[in-house]
């Protein structure tokens, strides 16, 4: 499952590209996020607009709201938990707007599967954070933080959509540290062009970089966060955003 999740990761966090980076003091950093912006399809059921994404579908949550979210992956200092908090939030709201419904899937035969229309079933449902820690974890000679930046959000009481469109977020680390402000990918490394679409903070990442056979730690395996006896869902991850 880590594995499957980190390669997600690495593929659409590309999509998002590099973050605006000023480090703050020497033990934090702050990143600026203009978030990718999702297509979108309004039509009229009623009293309502229904909002669709006709590039989102999420088939692991059928009969939830279509809620497109998107991700970033930051270098940071080796096995460092930093303190992330968001700093300012830009947002455009949607009133007397309800989100269309995540799609099922139902098998035809052994070879086939089709998408098909699914009532909503959601009971009590609740937003989701802003930014959501997915996973921390060493890419190359990198340790990573992987985010989940859930960009749409919304309010049943009042029938509105909120649509984030910049993010502020603050890195702060516990530790003593000397961050410094410009430290970009080396460029004499081989994979240096695919690094710098991968990591948000890619113009202070060089500064980070370390052997991960050093920092290994027995708590931090697969095998030791992992429970095998525990039933775990796959989770899916939003191309466009």
């Amino acid at each position: 499952m880590k594995r499957t999740l980190l390669i997600a990761l690495l593929l659409f966090a590309r999509v998002c590209g590099q973050s605006a980076v000023k480090v703050t003091s020497g033990k934090s950093f702050v990143a600026q996020i203009n978030t990718p912006r999702q297509k979108f399809v309004l039509t009229r059921q009623g009293k309502f607009r229904v909002m669709d994404f006709p590039g989102f579908a999420d088939y692991s949550k059928a009969g939830q709201y279509k809620l497109p979210s998107f991700n970033l992956i930051f270098a940071l200092p080796p096995n460092s938990k930093p303190e992330i908090s968001v700093l300012k939030k830009e947002q455009k709201i949607f009133n007397n707007v309800v989100p269309a419904v995540n799609p099922g899937l139902k098998k035809i035969n052994d070879s086939l599967l089709v998408s098909t229309q699914t009532p909503l079933r959601l009971r009590n449902y609740s937003p989701q954070p802003d930014v959501q820690v997915e996973s921390y974890f060493w890419y190359r000679d990198f340790y990573c933080v992987g985010l989940k930046i859930n960009a749409y959000k919304f309010d049943p009481r009042k029938n509105q959509l909120s649509e984030i469109t910049s993010l502020k977020l603050k890195f702060r680390f516990r530790q003593p540290l000397s961050i410094k402000q410009n430290a970009p990918i080396d460029p004499k490394d081989l994979f240096a062009p695919a690094l710098k679409k991968i990591f948000a903070n890619a113009s202070i990442a060089e500064q980070f970089r370390a052997n991960p056979k050093r920092f290994e730690q027995k708590k931090d395996s697969p095998a030791s966060w992992l429970d095998f006896s525990a039933p775990h869902l796959k989770i899916s991850l939003a191309r466009g955003g």
